[in-house]
């Protein structure tokens, strides 16, 4: 551990005060690293070091879910540092507005607004930008009675950040427009979710929540396993019938149209799927398929079943068009390689605004220039702009 070496050879430096406590923070290990925040404050001379030192303690004590008092404490030590910055304003706000006090959440978000054009102050990712500030100042303007204003405030959002919001923020913001009768100033984006791997809509139920997938989705799912396909219709029809848009195939995804041998592997305890069936998660078309996935055997069905393969690039071409916002998850046991080369070859890569992608390089003998490859694909995502999160 170089920080603590480092530390231990000037513990009174308050720099290396706060790398010590970021290191704790990091391990989730947030007492002690509140008690280096606050060494690093009481030692600074640098104000935004000292600033940054107290905020960062104060998401400490609201990790920890109840020392509100504590928190706030340190926040307003943090504005007699610097007052004209925004960030403790805003974390003073969230602290009002969970205790219903609509009045000083206003309050303190009027506050911080008022410094918004102050630069990004770093290392404190919680804070991402100025209409935090307004998306409290609107929710709480409604609570205080300010009706009006909390309307024009939501119209500012919209046309003033809407590009720069993410998805949990525009999501809320439909949500409230809708309440007040204008959710017709929100602009009109069609919305995609390719779902590669559906299985028993395990992942799909999770991206659902981390986009607020909802009946304005465009839902397309692939399952290659027809056992499991069949045994994953009632929760497909579950899902419909709280109004998600859901096109359901049995097909496995691939680089071509065409047809593949299906791996079917026996189902157990591990991937969760009922013990002596075929619903299995490592059903895969590759030619040589896995003898086994971790401390796990792989036992194949030993018939001879084949799946329609579906060209994914030309898939995604044909149902989705540059201005959509587009999420893909591939979850496809190898396959994932093929895909995305031939994606990025003839460049559908450009479509897509969010990967969700579990790689099984292990799944193949050269896995070492695999995970090479898995590097040039996350940097294809970065130079492109593309959301990458790697799924497990």
């Amino acid at each position: 551990m170089n920080e603590l070496y480092d530390f231990s050879s000037d513990v009174e430096n308050p720099e290396k005060n706060y790398i010590m406590a970021r290191w704790y923070e990091n391990q989730g290990h947030t007492a002690p690293a509140h008690s280096f925040y606050l060494r690093a404050a009481e030692r600074s001379s640098d104000a935004f070091l000292a600033y940054k030192a107290l905020i960062r303690a104060s998401l400490c004590y609201k990790a920890q879910g109840s020392r509100s008092g504590t928190e706030k404490v340190l926040l307003e030590n943090a504005l007699m540092v610097l007052p004209r910055r925004p960030e403790a304003y805003y974390f003073l706000s969230l602290i009002y507005g969970e205790k219903g006090d609509w009045q000083n959440c206003y309050i303190n978000a009027s506050l911080g607004f008022d410094c918004k054009t102050t630069p990004l102050l770093d290392d404190i990712p919680e804070y991402p930008g100025e209409y935090l500030l307004l998306h409290q100042k609107a929710v709480s303007a409604w609570w205080w009675g300010k009706g009006e204003e909390c309307r024009r405030l939501f119209g500012e959002l919209v046309e003033g950040y809407w590009e720069t919001l993410d998805d949990k923020y525009k999501f809320l913001i439909q949500k409230n427009l809708e309440r007040m009768g204008l959710e017709h100033i929100v602009p009109v984006i069609n919305k995609k979710f390719f779902d590669c791997g559906t299985h028993l809509f395990q992942g799909f139920k999770q991206v659902s929540k981390l986009h607020g997938i909802d009946h304005r989705w465009e839902c397309y799912c692939f399952e290659a396993n027809h056992k499991t396909y069949e045994a994953s219709k009632p929760l497909r029809l579950e899902l419909m019938n709280k109004g998600l848009n859901i096109k359901h195939f049995n097909n496995a995804v691939a680089s071509s149209n065409g047809s593949a041998k299906l791996n079917i592997a026996q189902s157990d305890i591990w991937d969760g799927a009922e013990i002596g069936t075929y619903t299995s998660q490592s059903s895969n078309i590759l030619l040589d398929p896995p003898k086994s996935c971790g401390d796990r055997v792989l036992n194949y069905e030993k018939r001879d079943l084949v799946v329609k393969t579906i060209d994914f690039s030309g898939f995604v071409r044909m149902f989705s068009a540059p201005e959509d916002f587009v999420v893909v998850k591939l979850d496809v046991e190898g396959s994932e390689f093929e895909i995305l080369d031939k994606m990025i070859d003839d460049g559908t890569i450009g479509l897509v605004n969010e990967f969700y992608i579990e790689f099984h390089p292990n799944h193949f003998e050269n896995s070492e220039v695999l995970e090479d490859k898995i590097k040039s694909y996350e940097e294809t995502f970065l130079d492109l702009g593309i959301k990458f999160t790697r799924w497990t």
